[in-house]
């Protein structure tokens, strides 16, 4: 996922599908996952790229940085997901 990989290092909040919320450093992106450092416990959070509906910048809020469909069509595998 190009769109995200500057932003690992920064803050992020993901929304993933189901309603759920994460929020934290992003530490990685790769093709199927995305490794979050929760920022509230400082845990490792692993969230599979299909489950994310989008991911925000946490230091542009209300700018959504990717949507699903931009997800679908970085990863092209819109069929997968």
């Amino acid at each position: 996922m190009p769109g995200l990989v500057g932003l690992v290092g920064g803050g992020v909040e993901i929304h993933v599908l189901g309603g759920a919320v994460i929020r934290g450093e992003l530490v990685s992106v790769t093709g199927d996952w995305l490794t979050v450092e929760k920022a509230v416990g400082g845990r490792l959070a692993f969230v599979r790229v299909a489950a994310v509906a989008s991911v925000q910048d946490e230091c542009a809020p209300g700018l959504r940085t990717a949507s699903r469909k931009s997800a679908e069509d970085v990863l092209g595998g819109g069929d997968e997901l």
